[in-house]
């Protein structure tokens, strides 16, 4: 997902960070898992408290070496005397609770390890904050492709397959029932939005349209409704469901019903429901199951044959006085009742966290890799982990299941397995089985998705069309073509360039006339189009040209850019063969809109207008039919468009613009090409945005070299490289007694040596380990954030004891922070009064100094610098920027000179001595220890470097 954290997941960072932090040798195990869902009014589900109970069992299991799922072999492995205390708390199926329950463990309780959360949204904050602590947590539910990325969750592991499989057997289904425009129903969370991003990726790559795609709040009747409604309008025929929970599924059939879209002629393909028995007694309005015959759902299949058996048998014989819990309230009866499939998953995560912990007595990543070594036999089958921690899919069989009236009672509703599909094989069916359809109707013989009927219709119409007619037309093209020719010889060179990457522009993204884009220009053309296509769209001209100019390197409008990017962004759907649009604005799009009906209807008849091209008018310019979806939610479909719209910066006419004018290439590029939203959009970008600005460094670095041989001519250029001799090893630290900006105490050592010993540092790729520093760098920003101004205000005075006249206030740019202030100052020099510029910094940010602090650590190859944050001597910065070698040393003497400064000398860094520089940037940076009001000191840095 990276990508920024969500805000939650901020709140995360923040709360944990001011948590005290510890560790327990204790076996506890913590299991988050939801039995109420908060945001159903509360309401206890029987599928939620099954799943929950799983994990119990399981760990009851463990203590009582009972192998009637494992195996012997299994329960052999756990060290005699070995048990899990076991702290459960209801997650109510929400992030936020999650987290909050989390906390309070840290506050009150020793927790080892942790089992669940079963959503990807509670698994995210969860992990991030047990990360913190060294705790690993293992799911049983979050199947987001987001907790995959190690360097963000490094402890996190789950017992249930990715939703990638899903995703891709449902795209089976499609092609196996010859769908090809289908439209999508998504809940809006991370584990909705991961899966939807998939079914995009599979589609896209398959040739399957999403015509639609629609969001819901979950169990929001307001939002399902609305989202109906929207579906309904589409005129789609086929809908995919991406959802979970009984609460969600009772308003989508409820809503879905109301607006017709399950009669007959429509299909409804479910990621995944559950086993339909299981779903029917969590319902609290029973008569809607009757809704879900003729439903498809694909279902990761781990609970049939023996396991499921015998899984359902240890919650039928379980001493339920030893294992129950108050919080989760199971009842004697609901023992007894069938399992949703989740329950296997939870069994086994709970198994796998004990195993972990008995092969094991460290903490976070040892414990992490003891967990995903766990390989055994479990309810869900062969329980292995890959390297990610993610379930490995081996052996995992996804059906194809419909939902059909039971053959022994009418009505009850039950699953039939229709077709098995498996990542290493195709589509299989069943034999002797027959599908079922909403609306009663059943064979193999699928509702139509409707993609053919247009194009029937509209051949039907260009078969009627008369000879003469075809004649007028001809006749109105050889016009057109005239006044085009005359318009070209009238275009000046830069017009015909600007015209040509146009050109190019759309031919790259597909929003060419043929495809049914025009701009307001060609609408002339468009009637051709509006029997090729389903739809015309008018795209803004200026736009179009913004896209245009930076490619070719001019001066281009940002608000126009971003306008196409927008385009770009929320319709990408060119690579599916989709239409999208854009306008200038409502009352333009209007006019084109009402013309371009007119003339589909005097071409093509009065009565086929439902099939004329129509664009709708959108409050931000774009077609609101479907309704725009966010980037991160569609970054599978939308990478080809952006890359595509990007690779015109490696197009040979910028590439010739970068050889010319540099200082005006570089001012472009960093003052408007870095400038786009699409850099932070598109992290995938990113590496050709570092080609780009590698090309413009190594030239700089060129530049930087000349200027740096030319100073070494100039007058006390020589003399510049002997400067800072004896300073370049540090004489303070920010820990010494004579600073204390960070404070190192007897028990944060007695914690390191600990820490150590139980091997929960980081361990850096060099071997060294790496130990959080997070309080150090915090009591460092804030004695900097304490001392930046008065800082500032030493060296000022210190400039101005050499000043010839009063200094002139100017804004110091980006750099300095808001508010900051650059000082000009004419001072005294050998060689006369000349000015110079002083800029102050911002202070620098927290991240910035923990990057600094890994990079210390990185190169150590014990841990004797610990702590590493202590060699940080800039948190609080400036720079004096000079016209001459001369007047550098100059300076660098009036700020050395600790009897007219107060300040001392911390530490001396020459780039001027260096015959070579990687970059070609050199300057002279001195560090000072700095003593504010009521004696707070810490060491600053000061650069002093010649201008241009």
């Amino acid at each position: 997902m990276t990508s920024r954290l969500p805000p939650l997941l901020l709140v995360a960072c923040i709360l944990s960070s001011s948590s005290a932090a510890g560790q327990s040798l204790n076996s506890t195990v913590g299991v988050l898992s939801p039995v109420l869902v908060k945001t159903y009014g509360s309401v206890p589900l029987l599928a939620f408290k099954q799943v929950s109970m799983a994990c119990l069992i399981a760990l009851y299991h463990v203590n009582t070496r009972d192998p009637q799922i494992v195996g012997q072999a299994v329960v052999d492995r756990l060290p005699q005397g070995f048990r899990i205390d076991v702290k459960f708390k209801d997650s109510q199926f929400d992030a936020a609770e999650a987290l909050k329950e989390v906390l309070a463990w840290r506050e009150s309780s020793s927790i080892d390890a942790i089992v669940g959360p079963m959503t990807s949204d509670g698994s995210q904050v969860v992990s991030l904050v047990s990360a913190l602590q060294g705790t690993p947590v293992t799911s049983f539910g979050a199947s987001s492709t987001l907790l995959s990325d190690k360097q963000t969750y490094p402890l996190f592991s789950r017992t249930n397959p990715l939703i990638m499989l899903n995703a891709m057997a449902l795209i089976e289904v499609c092609l196996r029932f010859k769908w090809k425009q289908i439209a999508v129903l998504c809940e809006d969370t991370t584990y909705g939005n991961g899966f939807l991003s998939n079914v995009q990726e599979q589609a896209s790559s398959k040739g399957v349209d999403l015509v639609q795609v629609q969001k819901f709040v979950p169990e929001g009747s307001k939002s399902i409704a609305a989202a109906m409604s929207s579906l309904q309008k589409s005129r789609a025929k086929i809908f995919l469901y991406l959802g979970i929970g009984v609460p969600n599924l009772e308003l989508v059939l409820t809503y879905s019903n109301k607006e017709g879209l399950l009669q007959d002629g429509h299909a409804w393909v479910a990621g995944e429901i559950g086993v339909p028995s299981a779903v029917v007694a969590s319902m609290q309005h029973k008569q809607l199951a009757a809704l879900l015959k003729g439903w498809i759902q694909i279902r990761v299949a781990p609970l049939y044959g023996k396991k499921r058996d015998l899984l359902e048998t240890a919650f039928r014989t379980v001493d339920q006085s030893k294992v129950n819990n108050s919080i989760i309230g199971m009842k004697p009866a609901e023992y007894s009742m069938p399992l949703p499939d989740y329950a296997s998953f939870a069994y086994d995560a709970a198994w796998a966290t004990a195993l972990g912990l008995a092969k094991t007595n460290g903490t976070g990543a040892a414990l992490a890799h003891a967990i995903r070594n766990s390989s055994f036999p479990g309810a869900s089958g062969l329980v292995s982990f890959d390297a990610s921690g993610d379930r490995e899919p081996n052996g995992i069989v996804v059906t194809i299941e419909n939902i059909q009236p039971s053959s022994a009672n009418a009505s009850v509703i039950e699953s039939v397995v229709i077709g098995t599909w498996e990542a290493a094989q195709a589509f299989a069916d069943v034999s002797g089985l027959t599908p079922l359809w909403p609306g009663g109707r059943s064979g193999w013989n699928p509702p139509s998705d409707g993609s053919g009927q247009g194009r029937d219709k509209l051949l039907t119409i260009v078969l009627a069309v008369s000879g003469g007619f075809l004649v007028l037309l001809l006749a109105i093209s050889a016009a057109f073509y005239r006044l085009y020719k005359a318009s070209l010889r009238n275009r000046t060179a830069e017009e015909t360039d600007l015209s040509n990457m146009m050109s190019r522009v759309r031919e790259a993204l597909g929003v060419t006339v043929s495809a049914g884009y025009i701009l307001p220009s060609e609408k002339s053309s468009s009637i051709f189009s509006c029997y090729r296509r389903s739809r015309v769209i008018v795209m803004d001209k200026r736009s179009v040209e913004a896209v245009a100019k930076l490619a070719l390197g001019d001066d281009f409008a940002k608000n126009d850019f971003e306008r196409f990017y927008d385009f770009v962004k929320y319709r990408a759907d060119v690579v599916a063969g989709r239409s999208f649009g854009m306008i200038a604005d409502e009352e333009s799009m209007k006019a084109e809109t009402d013309a371009l009906d007119l003339e589909a209807q005097q071409g093509g008849g009065g009565d086929d207008r439902d099939d004329a091209a129509t664009a709708q008018p959108h409050p931000h310019g774009v077609s609101s039919d479907p309704e725009p979806l966010e980037l991160e939610e569609r970054r599978g479909r939308q990478r080809h468009a952006v890359e595509t719209t990007h690779s015109l910066y490696e197009d040979e006419a910028f590439t010739q613009y970068l050889s010319g004018d540099f200082e005006r290439a570089y001012e472009y590029f960093t003052g408007r090409v870095l400038r786009l939203n699409a850099w932070r959009d598109n992290p995938q970008l990113l590496p050709r945005l570092k080609k780009h600005i590698q090309r413009l460094m190594d030239k700089l670095a060129r530049i930087n070299d000349r200027r740096y041989e030319s100073m070494m001519k100039e007058a006390g250029g020589a003399e510049l490289k002997e400067v800072g001799q004896g300073f370049a090893d540090a004489l303070f630290y920010q820990d010494d007694h004579q600073v204390r900006a960070i404070r190192v105490e007897e028990e944060d050592r007695k914690e390191s040596s600990l820490h150590k010993k139980l091997e929960t540092w980081r361990r850096l790729s060099t071997g060294s380990l790496m130990l959080r520093e997070d309080v150090f760098i915090s009591q460092l920003h804030s004695r900097a954030v304490l001392l930046n101004d008065s800082f500032h205000s030493k060296l000022v005075d210190v400039l101005k004891a050499h000043a010839a006249e009063c200094e002139v206030e100017r804004p110091a740019g980006r750099a300095a922070g808001q508010g900051a202030k650059g000082v000009r100052i004419a001072c005294h020099f050998d060689d006369g009064v000349h000015p110079i510029e002083f800029v102050p910094a911002a202070v620098k940010k927290k991240p910035r100094m923990a990057e600094k602090v890994m990079e210390y650590a990185a190169a150590e190859e014990e841990d004797a610098g610990w702590p590493y944050s202590r060699r940080v001597l800039d948190p609080v910065r400036a720079s004096v920027i000079c016209n001459r070698p001369s007047h550098m040393a100059q300076v660098y003497r009036w700020l050395t000179s600790q009897g007219k400064t107060g300040m001392r000398v911390c530490r001396v860094k020459n780039k001027l001595s260096l015959e070579e520089a990687p970059d070609g940037y050199r300057d002279i940076m001195v560090c000072l220890l700095f003593e504010g009001e009521d004696r707070l000191r810490s060491c600053e840095e000061v650069e002093v470097v010649v201008g241009n």
